[in-house]
């Protein structure tokens, strides 16, 4: 659907944010950008916005993966000793963590990567928004 400036993809930040929470591309809303759980398509088969633009451009989204993992981990700790204070069972809040730290990222890693490119779209490269942009450039 066309928005009355013509631009087919013009659309807020918060609705940008919210097509890479939901692992959609932020640019078209797409769905199905993951072959597999971790493989993700080089580019949004239905506008063509290419998602790696540079070597090293999954770093956002590494680190957004390890900085959510660490608040949870640290929440859920938190209130683990919060809630069994002063008599703290260590080792099973301890396993509890780590069990946590190992599975936690590895269900979120297709969702940092689809939320780092709305990030990067709507607070970095707002440019690349606009029809015809972000695509590949011959090599």
């Amino acid at each position: 659907m066309q928005t009355p400036s013509g631009d087919p993809y013009a659309s807020t930040s918060a609705v940008i944010l919210a097509r890479g929470f939901a692992k959609r591309c932020a640019r078209c809303g797409q769905g199905g950008l993951f072959h597999h759980w971790t493989e993700m398509a080089d580019a949004c088969p239905r506008c063509g916005l290419v998602f790696e633009q540079e070597e090293g451009y999954w770093t956002g989204a590494l680190t957004l993966n390890t900085m959510v993992t660490l608040i949870l981990f640290s929440i859920a700790i938190g209130a683990g000793v919060a809630i069994f204070w002063p008599d703290t069972p260590v080792v099973p809040l301890v396993l509890a963590g780590t069990v946590a730290g190992v599975i936690f990222p590895i269900f979120f890693y297709p969702y940092s990567k689809t939320i780092w490119v709305a990030t990067d779209l709507v607070f970095f490269n707002p440019w690349r928004m606009k029809p015809g942009t972000g695509l590949r450039k011959s090599r």
